[in-house]
């Protein structure tokens, strides 16, 4: 009938089926997949980069997911520097295509940045991010190269004030007459 051994058998029964239950959820609400890429590869400091996140259905990225229409994925993902030396930078991805989402974000200055996917970990179990997802992906934001585009600047209004002052002399010696030969 109804013995304390088989309530305590119950129990734990109901128990390890509510264990297993429970952790259902937590992979159902991770759904989709995703990875993210970043445009350029080797961003520079002051200048835009794009942030590209396609979707998955399923961990080995194989299939990709298809949304009929999304506005906005907020709070997916941050840009923070390494150093811990200034606040994180949202990244806010827009719905492009049924399987991608994209942003822009600039990096205010160069050095070691970190593109952290779910930042706000508030309630999970572990700190880990489950398979299929990317976590922490490092990013190097390259110096701004101010010099090398000055130069190509600056020497492209070299050539056109030289290219001016040209055209300039040869007009003026057609209007005198002087040819340019001693005779």
């Amino acid at each position: 009938m109804w013995s304390l051994a088989r309530c305590t058998q119950s129990a734990i029964a109901v128990a390890a089926i509510l264990t297993v239950y429970m952790a259902a959820p937590v992979a159902a609400k991770m759904r989709p997949f995703f990875t993210i890429a970043i445009v350029p590869s080797q961003p520079v400091a002051g200048q835009l980069m794009v942030v590209v996140v396609r979707t998955w259905e399923d961990a080995g990225h194989t299939v990709a997911a298809r949304f009929t229409s999304a506005a906005s994925l907020d709070g997916l993902l941050v840009l923070r520097p390494a150093t811990g030396s200034s606040a994180d930078i949202a990244i806010p991805l827009r719905f492009e295509a049924p399987d991608e989402f994209r942003a822009t974000v600039i990096a205010p200055s160069a050095g070691e940045w970190n593109l952290v996917a779910f930042p706000d970990r508030t309630g999970w179990g572990s700190p880990e991010v489950p398979p299929g997802y990317p976590d922490t992906i490092a990013v190097t934001v390259a110096p701004e190269s101010g010099d090398a585009t000055t130069l190509w600047v600056v020497a492209g209004l070299a050539a056109a004030i030289l290219a001016a002052a040209t055209a300039l002399a040869i007009g003026r010696r057609r209007r005198t007459g002087w040819s340019g030969s001693a005779g």
